[in-house]
Formats: structure tokens, C-alpha cells, sequence
């Protein structure tokens, strides 16, 4: 009872920071005498799990199922989290960096991966801190970069060493670290070291006698910075008032004594006993073997095959010790069928699509022989997988009608892809059908006959794929997706100006939902306000990276999923991230196409200074058409006066070129008339003007009738 004889104050705080989503977590269990303190950064982007949270709760249990304070129990721990998240990762790979401290009230062991901190600190001092596992750490260890450039550097989230680490994962522990009363412990996430240094935190803790007291003095610090973009935030105070002293050191020594004399007694008590301890221990093992069939049966039926695998193993491993030979067979079908579906789940999850639906069809089989075991599960998963494949599918059908110049039947094949990648928030899938379907554009700019399809009509093709999807759903027999794709496709018709075809289908989901009982309807809102928040979630994510266009259709399909389930509030708030998208689409363009014309009004004033009069009034007349479609109207008034004075100068640049000529001729008459004084003055008139209007050629033809009017006036 270590517990009452000790007093370890705890306050945490944990906060999203800037981000939608608060990825951080953190729990703790305080036990007679034992206590584990587990802080999690999740580092993936899932919007589904939370991987923060699924590690602490894997440790929490584990450590309150055998509390325990030495390091082969907090490795196993860390290990065991570690496949867990493995064995979770479907779409995208589950990761977070984690930091555990266990404590006997008298001492502490902490293990970690990655780069969440803790903190000891006695008397206003740190003495003891964690090392990220980081390459920034190792370069800063190496002396290349200084300690304080190690928050903003590059390379601070590029971990060697993370939960979810599907090789090599090797968690550091530490040795046992006495505490004395005064100490105080933080654990803290990147929101807080970023953000606040070592220094800062020693002066935060110094002097203040709660917890929480530290974690306010921390928190109005790191909001007063007011951070451009704040991370999650976790951190978490300890504080030591008393530690757990032993009282009874002195009845220890006696205690040996007493048991060093009468070894004899004991002796003939354990031969009287044997049996009946044997037979005992044989009980106990059997209910051992129950206990972890049945807690791999809860952990089956809530699809956490990878923790139900290790179940399994236990109890069948223990009829084979007891020599049970039918609970033996039956625990051996169990145990093959879960690691089977592991194995499964584990190739998916690297995109090993083929492999996997081969594993699934081996869980089938092997649950064949384990009442079914996992049925409805690996059915998901079999739909799941050949939904990939189907995309791998598109994707080279897309790419085999590519090369064969077959534009259009390319362009559906990846707008197929796109549509599917998309309702699996498959994202790698998605931007590679959107890379194809600009190649495609591209080309068919190029094609003669042909142009790039515009805004709506892409759309309209779209909705269409969508709506494609949505009936084969509801032949299926699956009204709940039929209706979500519809959805979808009616938003995205009337997005494209196609109302009739979005009614219709408004019709069409009508109809679908008619056929429902109350039940599903419930259960129907409960789907499709879950995939609109999903989806809302992933354009808040593609936001964030710079992917406006990507952002935008997201929240397109957000929209129309809270406007089918009547979430007006929702609805509003992601049309409003909608019109700030467009909003700023417009800006960008109208500032492009103010570059334009900006660009051609200044080639103008060159063709104009040259006098290539017709080449500046194109170039003045281009830039007019694009300050106009920007919006900028005097801009469109100061080159029109431009133009306008272009026209005069030409008109007189046109006057005296005429004149020019004029003199030409007539001094061509004087020539043939004899008077070639009169003539080489006239030349000289022209000469004159085609110098001022920059007529070269013409001035050479003059310079040669001048010289030969010149050379005649002087024979005669």
C-alpha cells in the first residue's frame, strides 16, 4: 500500500492549438503500489483513429492489468503498442511518439520513441531530461547545429525510433531514478517545445507550489507568442510532495530470522500439500487458459485481431500443457484464423493488394474451422481491397486508352479512379488521378478539333461517375452508401448547372429512403454526417498542404452530405471555407491576368517608341481586354488614350510620309525638265522628313536621287 503512504499531485492540460483535430492524449493510473503516467503525440494524418490515444490505451491496460516498474514490462508495453498500431493501419499508416513513466512512489523508469519530453527537475533545477530521437537531436549531439536552433529545425520530426515503426523498433528505457519529496516531473508534446525552451520552463516551475499553478504560468507564455501555427499541445505537471518511505526494514531482519528456523516445518508442509497444490495450480492454469480465450474473443469481436492473435497463442499454448486435446484444436483454429487476418490487414496496409486478398481468402477458409470466426470482418476487408484494386485497375486502363490517344475513354477511367480514391480518403490515389486528368487536358488542348473540357462540363462527368457508383450500391443492397454517392452527385450536378439531373436524383434518394425503417434512417444520418465530417476534415488537411483546388472539391462533397442530412449550421460553415477558396482563386487570377496586361501594355509602348504602330495597337488592345476581365477601369481609360494618341501619330506619321512623297515627285518632274537645282531641293525636303519619321530606306532612295541631281547640275 505504497500509495496512501505517498502524495503525487497531477495536472495536465491538452489543447488541438491552431489545428481542427487535437492528435495529443494523455492518461494515468494510479494504483497501491504502482503508477504509469503515458503522454502521445499522434504523427500521422488518420482522420479515422487516433493514434495517440490507442497507444496510451494499449499501455494504461497493459500496465493495470500487471502493474509492474521494471524495464523488460514498460519494453513489452511499448513493443505490444507498437504492433498494435501496425495491426490498426488500414488506409494509412498509424504513427506517434510516446513517453511512459512508471513510478513505485519511491523512484521512477521512463521509456519513449520519438520525441515527446519529460523533465525532472529538484530545486528549481533540471537534472535529469529525455534525448529526442530525432536527427535534428543527432545533429545537435554531433555539435552541428546549437541546441536552441534544435525546435525550428527541418529535420525535428524526422524520427529514427516511433510507435507504428513497422522495423527496427527498439524504445529507449531508462534506469531507475530515485525521487526525492520536492521533485516535480513535466512530460510535455512538440505544441509546448517549439515553442518554449528549457530555460523557460525551469523559470515557469520554480517557486510555484501546484501543478496547475505551472501549467497556467506555461500556457499564457506560449498563447502571449500567439504562433502562426501552433501544434497540438500537451503537458503534464508532477509534482512529489511525499515519497513512499519503508517502515518496516527492522521487521524485515526479523522476519528472515524467523523463517531461516523453521525450514523443517516447511519442508513436511510442502509434502503434505504437493497434491493438493498440484491439482490446484492444474485449476488455475485451465482458468487461465479460459481467461485468455475469452478476452481474445472480446478483443475479435471489437476487430483488434493483432491483440487477440497473442490471446489465442496463450491458450492454446496452455492445452497443450495440460493436454487438453479438444480445447486444444479448437484454440489452434482460432489462433490461425487471427493470424491470418493480421497477415492480411498487414499487406493492405502496405498496398500489397493482390497478397492481401489471397491472406483474406486464408482467413476464410481457416474460419471455416473456427465457428466463422471474423466472418462479417474479413467481408469488409475483402470489399475494401478490391476497391484498391479496382483503382490499380482504372489506373492502367486509363493509362492504356492514354497511349492509344483515346482521351475521352482515359478521362473516365480516372475520374472513376479519382471518385473511389476519394470515399476511401485514399489520398495518394486521388492526387494521382487528378496528375492524369490535367495530362489529359493538356492533351486535349493540343488536339486539333479538339479543347480542354471546361469547368462544367468535367463536373457534369464527374457527378455522372458518382452517380454511377451510387446504383451500383443500391443494387447491392447497400442504401446507406447508394445514398451518400447520390448525394454527392446531386451536389456536384448542380455545381455544374445540370438542376434537372440533381432533382432527379433528389427523387432517386427519396425513393431509396422510403423503403427504410426508422432504424436505418437513424442510422443513415449517423453515416453520412460522419463521411461529411471526414471529408471536411480531409479538405482542412489539403488546405493546410497548399491544395486549394484539392480543398475545394472535398468540402464540395462535405457540403453535399450535410445538406442531405439536414445540418444547416454545418452546411453554412463549410460554404463559407467554399467562398474563401473561390474567393482567393479570383484574386489570384485577377492579379495573373493584371500581370498580363501589364506585361503587354508595356511591349506596346516599345512597338509604339519603334513606330511599329499596328504591333503596339495589338499589344494595347490585349492589355485592355485583361484589365477589363480584371476589374481595374482606368487602367482600361489610360491605355485607350494610348491608343487614341497612337492613332493621331499615325495619322500625322501617315501626313507627312505623303508630303514626303509629294516632294519626291516633284522633284522626279524637275529632274526630266531639266532643273536639277530645283530638284535636288525638293529631294532635300523629303530627305528632311523621312530622317524625322525614321524611314531609312526611303532616305536612301533620296540620298541617291540627290547625288545624281547634284552631279547633272554640275555637267550643265
Amino acid at each position: 500500500m505504497r500509495k496512501i503512504n505517498a502524495k503525487f499531485n497531477t495536472a495536465f492540460l491538452s489543447e488541438a492549438g491552431s489545428k481542427l483535430q487535437n492528435k495529443d492524449y494523455f492518461a494515468f493510473a494510479e494504483m497501491d503500489d504502482f503508477a504509469c503516467y503515458v503522454i502521445a503525440d499522434g504523427i500521422d494524418d488518420d482522420i479515422e483513429q487516433e493514434s495517440a490515444k490507442i497507444a496510451v490505451a494499449s499501455i494504461i491496460r497493459q500496465f493495470s492489468e500487471k502493474p509492474s516498474i521494471t524495464k523488460r514490462s514498460i519494453k513489452n508495453w511499448l513493443k505490444n503498442a507498437n504492433q498494435e498500431l501496425l495491426a490498426l493501419s488500414k488506409s494509412m499508416r498509424l504513427k506517434a511518439s510516446v513517453t511512459v513513466l512508471v513510478t513505485d512512489y519511491a523512484s521512477m523508469v521512463y521509456g519513449m520513441a520519438g520525441n515527446s519530453r519529460l523533465r525532472l527537475y529538484r530545486e528549481g533545477t533540471l537534472i535529469h531530461q529525455t534525448r529526442d530521437h530525432s536527427l535534428s537531436n543527432e545533429l545537435m549531439e554531433q555539435g552541428k547545429i546549437p541546441k536552441d536552433k534544435v525546435a525550428s529545425h527541418l529535420e525535428r520530426h524526422n524520427l529514427h525510433c516511433y510507435l507504428g515503426q513497422p522495423d527496427g523498433f527498439n524504445p529507449e528505457i531508462s534506469s531507475r531514478i530515485k525521487l526525492v519529496e520536492g521533485d516535480s516531473i513535466a512530460l510535455f508534446t512538440r505544441g509546448i517545445w517549439e515553442n518554449i525552451d528549457d530555460g523557460e520552463i525551469v523559470d515557469a516551475i520554480s517557486d510555484v507550489k501546484e501543478p496547475q499553478e505551472f501549467l497556467n504560468n506555461v500556457e499564457d507564455m506560449l498563447l502571449s507568442r500567439q504562433p502562426s501555427k501552433l501544434e497540438n499541445y500537451t503537458l503534464v505537471a508532477i509534482f512529489v510532495d511525499k515519497t513512499f518511505q519503508d517502515p518496516g526494514r527492522r521487521k524485515k531482519i526479523i522476519r528472515k530470522m524467523l523463517l531461516a528456523a523453521i525450514p523443517v516445518a516447511i519442508v513436511v508442509a510442502g509434502l503434505l500439500l504437493f497434491v493438493h497444490v498440484s491439482q490446484a495450480h492444474r485449476q488455475q492454469e485451465a482458468d487461465g487458459m479460459y481467461a485468455h480465450f475469452n478476452q481474445a474473443q472480446v478483443m475479435s469481436e471489437q476487430e483488434n485481431f493483432y491483440k487477440a492473435v497473442d490471446e489465442y497463442k496463450a491458450a492454446w499454448d496452455l492445452s497443450q500443457k495440460l493436454k487438453l486435446p479438444q480445447e486444444e484444436s479448437n484454440f489452434k483454429n482460432y489462433y490461425q484464423t487471427a493470424s491470418a487476418i493480421v497477415a492480411a490487414d498487414t499487406a493492405l496496409q502496405k498496398k500489397e493488394f493482390g497478397k492481401a486478398l489471397e491472406k483474406y481468402k486464408d482467413a476464410r477458409a481457416a474460419s471455416y474451422y473456427a465457428d466463422k470466426l471474423g466472418d462479417s470482418y474479413i467481408s469488409k476487408q475483402e470489399e475494401l481491397t478490391m476497391k484498391y484494386v479496382k483503382i490499380m485497375e482504372l489506373f492502367q486502363k486509363g493509362d492504356q486508352k492514354f497511349d492509344q490517344k483515346d482521351f475521352m475513354g482515359a478521362r473516365m477511367s480516372y475520374l472513376e479512379a479519382k471518385v473511389i480514391a476519394s470515399s476511401l480518403f485514399y489520398e495518394e490515389g486521388r492526387k494521382e488521378a487528378v496528375e492524369q486528368l490535367a495530362k489529359i487536358d493538356a492533351e486535349l488542348a493540343k488536339a486539333d478539333g479538339q479543347v480542354k473540357e471546361d469547368g462544367k462540363k468535367a463536373k457534369e462527368q464527374e457527378a455522372f461517375v458518382y452517380e454511377q457508383q451510387g446504383e451500383q450500391m443500391a443494387r447491392k443492397g447497400d442504401n446507406q452508401g447508394a445514398i451518400s454517392m447520390l448525394s454527392m452527385a446531386s451536389g456536384i450536378y448542380a455545381q455544374a448547372g445540370k438542376n434537372d439531373k440533381a432533382i432527379a436524383l433528389q427523387q432517386r434518394i427519396a425513393a431509396i429512403e422510403d423503403k427504410m425503417t426508422v432504424a436505418e434512417k437513424a442510422a443513415l444520418q449517423e453515416r453520412i454526417t460522419a463521411e461529411a465530417e471526414q471529408y471536411e476534415e480531409q479538405g482542412d488537411r489539403l488546405l493546410g498542404q497548399g491544395d486549394n483546388s484539392g480543398a475545394a472539391e472535398q468540402y464540395g462533397l462535405a457540403l453535399s452530405l450535410y445538406k442531405q442530412s439536414g445540418n444547416k449550421e454545418k452546411a453554412a460553415l463549410v460554404q463559407t471555407k467554399i467562398n474563401n477558396i473561390n474567393k482567393q482563386q479570383q484574386n489570384e487570377e485577377n492579379y495573373a491576368t493584371q500581370r498580363r496586361a501589364m506585361d503587354m501594355e508595356k511591349e506596346g509602348d516599345l512597338e509604339a517608341a519603334k513606330g511599329n504602330f499596328e504591333e503596339a495597337k495589338n499589344c494595347y488592345n490585349f492589355a485592355m481586354s485583361n484589365y477589363g476581365a480584371a476589374g481595374l477601369a482606368n487602367n482600361v481609360s489610360i491605355v485607350q488614350k494610348k491608343i487614341d494618341a497612337l492613332d493621331q501619330k499615325q495619322t500625322d506619321f501617315e501626313q507627312q510620309k505623303t508630303k514626303a512623297a509629294g516632294y519626291v515627285a516633284d522633284g522626279d518632274a524637275k529632274t526630266k525638265t531639266g532643273e536639277f537645282a530645283k530638284a535636288k531641293y525638293l529631294y532635300v525636303l523629303a530627305n528632311d522628313i523621312y530622317i524625322k519619321l525614321g524611314l531609312s530606306q526611303e532616305k536612301e532612295q533620296v540620298d541617291q536621287k540627290i547625288k545624281l541631281a547634284d552631279k547633272l547640275a554640275k555637267s550643265n
